[in-house]
C-alpha cells in the first residue's frame, strides 16, 4: 500500500453525511476586505454551513487572522497561538485528497462567542505567494522581470516531450538572469524567496553530478542507493544567456544537442493529425528539425456515435 497522504490542518474527513445536522447561524459580512462575525455563540465542534464548491460567499470572506503581515513568521503564529477557529469537513475518502470532494461543510472548532470573527487556516504558501505578487506583480504583468527569480516559462524539445525545463528568471541593472530549476519542488517554490536565493547555482549538469558525487559518493545521480534522496534536493542550474539578454516567447534553450522551446510557444502552433500512433512517429522521424518544432503533432480523435 502507498503512504498515508498528509490531511491539510484543520481538515477531517467523514465517509457519510447522512447524519449531519448544519445549524443556522446568522452572520455579519464585511462589506469591504475579509471579515465574517458571529451573531450569536456557537459550540465546538458544530457544523454551520454546507459550502458552495464553486465559490461561496461565506467562505471566501472568512479572514486568516494568524496571519500578522509577515508569511516567514505564520507557521510560528499558528504553533504558539492558533487563532483558527473553524475548519472542513469532507466527505469522501482521505485517501482521495487530490479529487474534489463532492460535499463539504464548515464546522467550529471550539466555541466561538457572540461577537467574535471566524478565522481558517490558509497555510504561509498563500500568504508567501500574496506577499510576493503585491511587491513584484506589475512588474510582471508589464511584461518584464523583477529584481528576485519569478517563474518564466516551461521548455521542451517538442510539444510531445516529457522532459520539460523549469525555468525562472530575474532583472539585475538591466541584466537578465535565468536559472533551470532541477529537483522535487511545487512550482510556486519561488515565493519563498529567502530560501530560493540559498539554493546552490550550477554552470551545467555537469558540475551538478560533480557536487553529487563529491557529497553522495560516485554515480549518486543515478544511483538506486541514493536515488531518493538525491530527488528531494533543489538545485539551480545557469541558463543565462552570454550576452545577459531576455529570453522572448520565439527563443529557444540549446543544451547539448538538443534544442528546448517555450510551451506556451509550442502549445500554439499549428497541429499536424494523424490517424495512429504508429503513423505520427513514422512520419515525426522523417521530419525536418524545421518541422518538428512548425507543427504540434496530434492523433486525430474520431468522435463515436452511441445512437
Amino acid at each position: 500500500m502507498g503512504n498515508k497522504p498528509s490531511i491539510p490542518k484543520h481538515t477531517r474527513y467523514i465517509e457519510s453525511d447522512e447524519n449531519i445536522v448544519v445549524l443556522n447561524v446568522e452572520f455579519e459580512i464585511k462589506q469591504t476586505g475579509l471579515g465574517v462575525i458571529s451573531k450569536q455563540f456557537i459550540p465546538a465542534n458544530t457544523i454551520i454551513r454546507k459550502l458552495d464548491l464553486f465559490g461561496d460567499e461565506l467562505y471566501d470572506k472568512i479572514n486568516d487572522l494568524n496571519y500578522t503581515g509577515d508569511a516567514n513568521k505564520y507557521l510560528s503564529n499558528v504553533d504558539s497561538e492558533d487563532k483558527t477557529n473553524v475548519g472542513i469537513v469532507k466527505v469522501g475518502n482521505e485517501m482521495e485528497i487530490f479529487e474534489l470532494p463532492k460535499v463539504i461543510y464548515l464546522e467550529t472548532l471550539r466555541d466561538i462567542e457572540s461577537g467574535e470573527e471566524l478565522s481558517r487556516f490558509y497555510n504561509e504558501d498563500f500568504w508567501f505567494e500574496k506577499e510576493f505578487n503585491n511587491k513584484y506583480g506589475q512588474v510582471i504583468k508589464s511584461g518584464d522581470l523583477p529584481e528576485v527569480y519569478t517563474y518564466v516559462d516551461s521548455f521542451r524539445e517538442t510539444i510531445h516531450s516529457s522532459n520539460v525545463l523549469q525555468i525562472y528568471g530575474k532583472k539585475i541593472d538591466d541584466k537578465y538572469y535565468y536559472v533551470q530549476l532541477m529537483g522535487n519542488t511545487k512550482i510556486n517554490f519561488y515565493h519563498k524567496v529567502n530560501q530560493f536565493n540559498e539554493l546552490n547555482i550550477f554552470a551545467n549538469l555537469i558540475e551538478l553530478e560533480d557536487y553529487l558525487d563529491k557529497k553522495y559518493g560516485p554515480e549518486s545521480f543515478r544511483s538506486v542507493e541514493h536515488q531518493q534522496e538525491v530527488l528531494k534536493l533543489v538545485y539551480l542550474i545557469d541558463r543565462t544567456k552570454s550576452d545577459y539578454s531576455k529570453y522572448e516567447p520565439e527563443d529557444y534553450i540549446q543544451i547539448d544537442n538538443s534544442k528546448y522551446y517555450s510551451v506556451s510557444n509550442l502549445n500554439s502552433r499549428p497541429k499536424k493529425y494523424f490517424s495512429s500512433n504508429k503513423e505520427l512517429v513514422e512520419a515525426y522521424k522523417t521530419a525536418t528539425e524545421e518541422e518538428k518544432q512548425m507543427y504540434s503533432w496530434e492523433i486525430k480523435r474520431e468522435t463515436i456515435s452511441l445512437e
